[in-house]
């Protein structure tokens, strides 16, 4: 649900309640869609910490309140498709713990 006009302006003023109001409503949604595209713990909290900085300067070009979950949504995409070939070790990544074996590792990209 994209956030009310009044709430998009105050934050691309800069204030810090508006602000925190949408990276609160946003940033869970960044997590599950950074989490399920990368299948790596590690490699999705490096995904959401770039999506939600780029998301702080972006935010002024945001012209309309539909604008904003398609922002979220699309960045989280590339910056999981840019994370694929990364290697990150498996082993002790909590979202494939207790899997007998890595064969059950089966990121999205």
């Amino acid at each position: 649900m994209p956030p009310t006009p009044e709430l998009l302006e105050k934050a691309k003023k800069g204030r810090r309640v508006a602000i925190e109001t949408l990276m609160m409503e946003y940033y869970p949604r960044v997590h599950r869609v950074a989490q399920a595209l990368c299948g790596q713990e590690q490699a999705g909290l490096h995904v959401e910490r770039q999506v939600i900085r780029r998301s702080l300067a972006a935010m002024r070009t945001w012209d309309h309140p539909a604008d904003v979950p398609r922002w979220f949504l699309h960045h989280t995409i590339l910056a999981s498709r840019q994370r694929k070939n990364q290697e990150i070790d498996l082993a002790g990544d909590p979202l494939i713990r207790g899997v007998a074996t890595n064969s059950a590792y089966y990121p999205a990209f």
